[in-house]
């Protein structure tokens, strides 16, 4: 795993993970985040505070995401949010897909960023997505009603944002109890 760093103010380049087998083989989740730190620390410090907060964020997301997604839980509209997308995948924070497009986090760097992200954060963006969800699920299902290519769309909305939704879905049933 490649990351973007300026540690030294002098030298910019990308820095390697020296043993991604000792992380993945690491026992507990601190000994794979004490892995990690030297590697992704100076990428992460190379962002500002603001940029830092909005990819934390995008840590709670367990699939993929567009600039649409990024929005939703960081509050902003999708042009805004594809700018700063475009500056994190730059600084190889962030991994893209083409099929389906997407970004996506490396499981490493989710597990790293979900680590600093704050009990605050956690829960703003948790209730974010709980609220995204169910909107996604409700264009969906108009789509579906519509019948025709409407139910080819509903069920690509649906295969596409299925972590995502599955995610918000279950802090939404957390948050409402049982039953």
């Amino acid at each position: 795993m490649r990351t973007f760093s300026d540690w030294d103010g002098k030298r910019q380049g990308f820095v390697e993970i020296d043993s991604p087998g000792a992380v993945l083989t690491a026992r507990t989740t601190n000994e794979r985040l004490a892995l990690l730190e030297d590697s992704v620390s100076p990428s992460y410090e190379y962002l500002s505070p603001e940029l830092q907060k909005l990819w934390r964020c995008l840590s709670l997301f367990p699939g993929g995401f567009d600039g649409v997604d990024a929005g939703a839980i960081w509050g902003i509209n999708e042009a805004a949010a594809q700018e700063f997308l475009s500056l994190l995948l730059a600084c190889n924070m962030l991994q893209w897909s083409e099929s389906p497009p997407q970004y996506k986090l490396h499981d490493l760097l989710r597990l790293w960023a979900s680590a600093r992200c704050s009990d605050d954060e956690r829960r703003s963006v948790q209730q974010e997505l709980a609220e995204y969800a169910a909107t996604i699920l409700a264009r969906a299902n108009e789509m579906y009603r519509r019948g025709g290519e409407g139910l080819r769309q509903a069920l690509d909305v649906f295969d596409r944002k299925r972590a995502n939704m599955e995610a918000g879905w279950g802090v939404g049933l957390r948050k409402c109890g049982p039953g």
